[in-house]
């Protein structure tokens, strides 16, 4: 496994971050617990790249992620022990 240097291109799932709150952990392992982070560093951070079909991964399932935290606070205010009194 390689260190994720932000100036290497070559960077895959097996890639291990040295960086943020996922230091130390592959992007595939990050990719398993918050696509979402992985979205937001390829939008942010300039050098981070990854291939193509990674990215498309990785998009997919930030969204089924982002739809689901949408729907459970759904689920929390409509629930009978929500109150906003």
């Amino acid at each position: 496994m390689s260190i994720a240097n932000i100036d290497n291109k070559k960077m895959n799932f097996d890639t291990v971050l040295n960086f943020g709150k996922y230091k130390g952990h592959t992007i595939g392992e990050v990719y398993e617990m918050n696509a979402s982070y992985l979205k937001w560093c390829l939008e942010n951070i300039e050098r981070f790249t990854l291939p193509e079909k990674s990215v498309e991964l990785i998009e997919e399932k930030a969204e089924i992620e982002e739809g689901d935290r949408y729907e459970y606070r759904n689920e929390y205010f409509d629930s009978p022990w929500y109150d906003d009194d």
